[in-house]
């Protein structure tokens, strides 16, 4: 399959997994608020919705994505978050997706989102590219 197919399928797969998380999600915990106050978006306080899942839910057409699809811990999509539910209290893997959050809100919707994300994951791999970068920074600074 052509990429720009598979990119279009895992655009698609992503926009249903929001819409699933913003009608079945609860809000994040008011222990956060203070998180994303810091970083200037307390306008999604009341738009991110939290999912808690046995094991975080993934498109197959991710196979060509080694390091995303080893098990991953969490998945922020649009303004929903999923969290493995083994990881509930890891406070800073939630902050790490939070930040996800914020930089969905910063493109123009979720299809530029993911392309952005892929581009830089084929140009940087996962460690290097500057969207995860930002999240391990940003989930780890004190904001207090």
């Amino acid at each position: 399959m052509l990429i720009e197919k598979k990119v279009e399928i895992i655009i698609q797969w992503f926009k249903e997994q929001e819409q699933y998380m913003l009608s079945n999600g609860e809000n994040i915990p008011s222990k956060l608020y203070s998180f994303l106050h810091f970083h200037n978006a307390h306008s999604l306080i009341q738009k991110i919705k939290i999912v808690y899942v046995d094991g975080i839910p993934l498109p197959r057409e991710l196979e060509m994505y080694d390091e995303i699809k080893n098990e991953p811990r969490g998945l922020a999509v649009g303004n929903g978050i999923y969290i493995d539910e083994k990881y509930k209290a890891d406070e800073t893997l939630l902050k790490h997706e939070i930040v996800h959050v914020i930089q969905f809100n910063r493109f123009d919707n979720i299809d530029s989102f993911i392309k952005q994300y892929i581009k830089e994951y084929l140009q940087y791999g996962y460690i290097e590219m500057p969207l995860e970068k930002e999240a391990r920074i940003k989930s780890t600074k004190r904001t207090l």
